[in-house]
């Protein structure tokens, strides 16, 4: 808040909202105390998720309806006292309704499903870990660090093309983790005439070259024999295709003196999925 030492989440700061999201305001508010009490924080440790769906298996159950177990009341002469009026599930309704579960943070895909206009779609996704980089330079030195990572583990990544999407909120409506699949994926156009009407997302112009808006600037990923290049009106940089290291830098500029290379990178990635998945593409 603005007075120090104090921190607000919840309720408090959202007025009346859901439980998850009093729960991520609590764990924000105690990494935010940590950070001002100059305490590192500790990850706490994490079992291995030793799940291993069959993807078949899963859009089998999405595509059916499965209704849960009914819930037992307590006769209404019975509710005279403080206790719960709903009985409690018996041990084989609480497996049956347990099975019902679609294990949606793996593999959810909810907004393909029901999208009227098949605007979002499933591209299949190996496991890859990219690096965050933040590049600078002074007096002609350029300097390379690594910020962090980033590791993609579902087998699925959603894009929505826009020229598809009408933004009937249909995939908002029914995202079981609150979020807007329409605003959220990134826009990949299969014209020029969407890609320059709505002014960010992507736009393939041949089956190597992607053209992105990214924060308002414009920019160019393409493939040569030295690897994947990445252009802009900055900077040229050339990146190792397996690992997304760089490999070269060209400044173009002598008024950038340093870069982010977060949404580069995120589109990097981007990139070298739909350049596998091309048939989605109409080249104009």
């Amino acid at each position: 808040t603005s007075l120090q030492g104090i921190f607000a989440g919840g309720d408090a700061l959202r007025g009346a909202s859901s439980l998850v999201e009093a729960i991520g305001d609590g764990r924000k508010t105690a990494l935010a105390i940590l950070q001002t009490c100059g305490v590192q924080s500790v990850s706490p440790l994490v079992l291995e998720d030793a799940r291993r769906p069959d993807i078949t298996e899963l859009r089998i159950k999405q595509a059916r309806r499965v209704l849960g177990p009914q819930v037992r009341h307590r006769p209404a002469s019975e509710r005279l006292d403080f206790e719960l009026d709903t009985e409690p599930l018996t041990e084989a309704q609480a497996r049956e309704e347990a099975s019902r579960c679609l294990q949606c943070d793996l593999f959810c895909n909810i907004c393909v499903t029901v999208c009227p206009n098949r605007a979002n779609v499933a591209l299949p996704c190996e496991p890859v870990t990219y690096p965050l980089l933040h590049i600078s330079r002074d007096e002609g030195d350029t300097r390379v660090s690594r910020v962090g990572t980033v590791t993609v583990r579902q087998p699925f990544q959603v894009v929505n093309i826009a020229d598809f999407c009408n933004e009937c909120g249909n995939c908002e409506t029914f995202c079981p983790t609150a979020g807007a699949p329409y605003k959220d994926k990134y826009k990949v156009h299969l014209h020029r005439e969407s890609f320059e009407a709505y002014g960010t997302g992507v736009h393939f112009t041949s089956a190597s070259r992607m053209e992105a808006m990214i924060d308002g600037v414009a920019a160019v990923f393409d493939t040569e024999d030295k690897g994947m290049t990445y252009e802009d009106a900055g900077i040229r940089m050339t990146f190792d295709p397996a690992t997304l290291d760089i490999t070269g830098i060209v400044w173009k500029t002598d008024k950038l003196t340093e870069k982010n290379l977060k949404p580069v990178s995120e589109m990097a990635v981007l990139y070298k999925l739909l350049k596998k998945s091309f048939m989605w593409l109409n080249f104009k």
